[in-house]
């Protein structure tokens, strides 16, 4: 319980800033900072100093501008959290995007007080809470959309299935932003696969036909995971490397009773 009210604190903001004055001390030497990842900013929101560890995390090496502002370390969408001066932000929680050199984002929570002749932006990490809450999401929009899917496939005639199933294809392409899409499905005799349909996008290359025959390269995969396919390292995969255009990717495996029936790739 102690825990989850903790991660409840840290989306509320709740008990992580302490009482700030509204008043600005202007002679008060700074104390030391007693967390791990601050910003010490000017009167004008112009960096002075970062911690050790929040230019690690930012996998930043070389000492920054004197001038360099806020702004420069955040993220596009961060520009009206931080809008004025330090001054302006007291009493806000102030939710921060922070861009790092490896395109990793550090999604932050933070406060500022007055520290001296500056002011000091104490940060608390909060990135695990919105992978999670974007998880969720991803989950929830992917389930809602397969109870649409399931639904216009079952109602539809059986002479438009087809064309259903690949209009269905499509939008799944587009919700996983991923340009190539096929469905297969075991051939009637029951060895070997086949392209029952396939989406491609406009400027994708169209690396199946509908009916194309895949042999039996498939059967060698666990049916109850998903599978990442990996082409590089110069190892010739034979007709699953063909198939696949030599371009990565994924095999989505649909089973009963651990046997696939149908895939996703």
């Amino acid at each position: 319980m102690p825990l989850e009210k903790n991660r409840l604190s840290r989306w509320l903001g709740r008990g992580e800033a302490p009482p700030v004055s509204q008043a600005v001390p202007v002679s008060r030497e700074p104390g030391p900072v007693g967390v791990d990842l601050y910003v010490l900013l000017d009167d004008e929101g112009r960096i002075q100093s970062i911690s050790p560890q929040l230019l690690a995390r930012l996998g930043i090496a070389a000492p920054l501008s004197a001038a360099q502002r806020l702004m420069n370390l955040l993220l596009p969408n961060s520009a009206l959290v931080i809008e004025g001066v330090p001054h302006d932000w007291l009493g806000h929680m102030l939710d921060l995007d922070f861009k790092s050199a490896d395109a990793h984002t550090l999604h932050a929570r933070g406060w500022v007080q007055a520290h001296g002749k500056g002011w000091l932006l104490q940060l608390l990490d909060i990135s695990d809470l919105m992978e999670e809450a974007s998880a969720a999401r991803s989950r929830q929009q992917c389930l809602r959309f397969a109870g649409q899917m399931a639904e216009r496939v079952r109602v539809c005639n059986v002479d438009r299935l087809t064309a259903v199933v690949t209009e269905q294809l499509e939008e799944l392409a587009q919700l996983w932003r991923v340009p190539c899409l096929a469905l297969v499905l075991p051939e009637v005799s029951g060895a070997g696969w086949r392209v029952y349909c396939q989406y491609s996008a406009h400027t994708a290359p169209e690396l199946w036909q509908v009916g194309q025959r895949l042999g039996n390269a498939l059967d060698r995969f666990d049916a109850n995971i998903t599978h990442q396919l990996r082409f590089g390292g110069g190892v010739d995969q034979g007709p699953l490397q063909s198939a696949f255009g030599n371009a990565d990717g994924f095999l989505i495996p649909h089973s009963r009773d651990n046997v696939a029936k149908e895939g996703l790739k």
